[in-house]
């Protein structure tokens, strides 16, 4: 008899595996597709600097006030040694994973090239919060395979 159970639940969880994958709406780049809080952390980026900026992303998070992102701050300040002066930013995607849920890709423009960032947010029941972010130079290391600048 437990082996018809084992077996039932194989089936009952496999059957599950080899649904077609959740509908993911890719909403374009249109800038009020961003949540306000990535926005405002740009702004404040071109404003008052990195720590600002990050404070900003992570301000009413599950990451406020966490040292390791608010490392983040000593990378962006790297990268502008190397890339000089922020400028602005593009979306390059916004996904819904869910009704609270977005995962959102953008390249930071600075001086000399471009920083690929990853920002999944989560809307609370008052406003949108960062609950994760990537900054890099390298685009394979933030964006997905099939955008990358090496698959093009």
């Amino acid at each position: 008899m437990r082996k018809y159970a084992v077996v039932l639940m194989a089936i009952f969880f496999l059957g599950g595996a080899c649904e077609a994958p959740a509908q993911v709406t890719i909403l374009g780049p249109r800038r009020g597709d961003v949540p306000a809080v990535i926005t405002a952390g740009m702004d404040a980026y071109s404003i008052k600097g990195a720590d600002e900026a990050v404070k900003v992303w992570v301000r009413n998070g599950p990451l406020d006030g966490d040292k390791s992102a608010l490392s983040q701050a000593n990378v962006l300040r790297q990268i502008q040694d190397y890339y000089g002066a922020y400028q602005s930013f593009d979306l390059i995607a916004a996904y819904d994973l869910t009704q609270r849920v977005r995962l959102v890709y953008v390249v930071m423009n600075f001086e000399k090239g471009p920083v690929f960032g990853k920002f999944i947010c989560y809307r609370s029941d008052r406003e949108w919060m960062v609950t994760n972010f990537v900054l890099n130079t390298k685009d394979t290391e933030v964006l997905p395979t099939e955008v990358t600048l090496e698959n093009h």
